[in-house]
């Protein structure tokens, strides 16, 4: 199943630059889809390719435009749940390091 939002979709064929021109004109980067309700994010970590290195920047520059890490969708799971089943391992690995260090960092 593919998104039916164009921020989720700039995120699940990971297009970096097509996401980082949506987010500059305004885009919500808790964009939800109207079926899963999953977001950018969680997009982001739902697939399994070679393509670790944008995806990482892809999820650096989504939560700096003030995505929530703690977003859940329709199943209750929230990006890093998704990231355990569907994304490469280093990717997954990535996404883990991500939450705990903004977990860490959060007061």
């Amino acid at each position: 199943m593919a998104p039916k939002t164009h921020l989720g979709a700039c995120a699940f064929h990971c297009a970096p630059g097509a996401l980082k021109r949506a987010l500059k004109a305004g885009a919500d980067p808790d964009e939800r889809d109207p079926d899963t309700q999953r977001t950018p994010l969680m997009w982001l970590c739902e697939m399994h390719d070679a393509h670790t290195r944008s995806r990482k920047r892809m999820w650096r520059r989504l939560l700096q435009a003030g995505a929530d890490l703690h977003a859940r969708d329709h199943a209750g799971m929230t990006a890093v749940d998704v990231a355990k089943w569907g994304a490469a391992r280093a990717f997954r690995r990535f996404v883990e390091r991500e939450a705990r260090r903004l977990q860490a960092a959060t007061p």
